[in-house]
Parts: structure tokens; C-alpha cells; sequence
């Protein structure tokens, strides 16, 4: 069971397992997954450091509000929990034709 490095503060997280940390660590390297999933892994990498939330939100461009909601699905889905979740977007005003 994962740890909040800090149970008095809005934004803790719950410390990465290692297996969990090596994988954000592959994703925050990668040159090829999609920009917002690299935010995400070096979101949860620095905070999970002890780094704060608004200086991390600030160097990733990604705003606090969302970035504590990212936390957030962090603390309760662990890793899928940072993947964009199927169907979120704006729906096609077009229909497709075959």
C-alpha cells in the first residue's frame, strides 16, 4: 500500500512503488508519448520528491487546478490513472462515412 509523503497538505501524493517509479521515469525520458502524459509522469516524479506543487505546475505549463486533479487520480488509480481516459473531447460534428 502506497504512503502520502505529506498527509496535511492538499496536494500529497502517495509515493510511487518502484515499479511505478521506473515507469514514470521511461515516460518522462520519452521522446515519442503524448506531451501530456510526459507532464503528467514528471508531475507525479517531483511531487512524489518533495518538490512544490506550484513550481512544478509553473515549469510544466500545466495549471494547478489540473495538476492537483492529476494527483488526485494518481493517489486512486495509481498509473492508468494518468492515461487520458477514452471518448474525452469535443464529439465530431461530422459523422464519418465508410
Amino acid at each position: 500500500m502506497r504512503s502520502p509523503a505529506s498527509k496535511n497538505f492538499s496536494s500529497s501524493i502517495f509515493q510511487p512503488s518502484a515499479q511505478e517509479r521506473k515507469e514514470l521515469e521511461r515516460w518522462g525520458r520519452s521522446r515519442s508519448i503524448p506531451v501530456g502524459l510526459w507532464k503528467r509522469a514528471i508531475l507525479i516524479l517531483d511531487i512524489s520528491r518533495g518538490r512544490k506543487l506550484p513550481e512544478v505546475a509553473r515549469e510544466i505549463k500545466l495549471d494547478a487546478v489540473n495538476a492537483r486533479k492529476w494527483i488526485h487520480r494518481f493517489n486512486e488509480q495509481g498509473l492508468p490513472g494518468l492515461k487520458e481516459r477514452e471518448g474525452r473531447g469535443r464529439p465530431s460534428l461530422y459523422e464519418t462515412f465508410l
